[in-house]
Parts: structure tokens; sequence; C-alpha cells
């Protein structure tokens, strides 16, 4: 493993593909939004720069203060609320707790559930009879 780690030039080589996707995906789109908050444009009309008229905008409006801190407040009530409760019913079911087995079918019903019903959906789209997707 040592001598897999001296090779800087093997680490860049494979690290390298996964920054130019991430890069593509995720920083190039920040930027280019951040661009984008200067002008005054609907995406199919010619951009005109406006400054930071836009942001003046939103600071006047209240709603904007509103949004911020429903944000703030599912942030907390994720970290202080649902995550230690989440916790908590992991550590009781690993200590092999009476009717673990009928717990844990609970916690997954909604996965099953869901992916049934939207496996059900797909086969009503791709029927070849009466599916969606063949209708003309």
């Amino acid at each position: 493993m040592e001598k897999a780690l001296r090779n800087k030039k093997a680490i860049a080589f494979f690290v390298l593909p996964g920054l130019v996707w991430f890069a593509a995906i995720a920083i190039v789109p920040i930027f280019q939004s951040f661009s984008y908050s200067f002008l005054k444009w609907n995406g199919i009309t010619r951009p005109e720069f406006i400054g930071l008229k836009n942001y003046m905008e939103i600071f006047k409006d209240g709603l904007f203060y509103k949004a911020v801190g429903n944000s703030l407040l599912l942030a907390f009530a994720s970290v202080f609320l649902q995550l230690p409760f989440s916790m908590l019913l992991a550590l009781i079911l690993a200590k092999g707790v009476k009717g673990e087995n009928v717990y844990r079918t609970i916690f997954f019903i909604p996965v099953i559930i869901s992916s049934t019903i939207i496996a059900q959906m797909w086969m009503k789209v791709y029927h070849p009879d009466y599916g969606l997707l063949n209708t003309s």
C-alpha cells in the first residue's frame, strides 16, 4: 500500500477524471448561476446586465427572510431532533430487543411500498396494449 501511495503520477491520473466531472457538474454551475444573478434574463431573450438590482429586490422583500428562517429551522430540526431520535432507534435495534424484526419491518415498509408503486407505474407506462407510451 505504501508503494502505491508514493506514485503521485498514478494517483493524479486516477483522481483527475473524478475532479473534472465534479467541477463540471458542481463547481461550474455555481459560478455560472452567480454570474446570471447580475442579469435580467428569462433564458430565451438576450440577457441585460443590471448589476446588484436583483439582490436589492430580494432583500427588500420580507419573504426572503422568512425563507431563510424556514431553512434554518429545518436544518436545526434535522440535526437536533431527527438525528438523535434515529440514532436512538438504531442503537435500540442493535441491542437485540424483543420484536426487533417487527420494528425493522415497520421501518422498511415505506421503502418497499414506494419501490413497488414505482415499478407498477412503469409497467403501466410500458404495457404493450394500453400503456401511455404506446398510445397514438
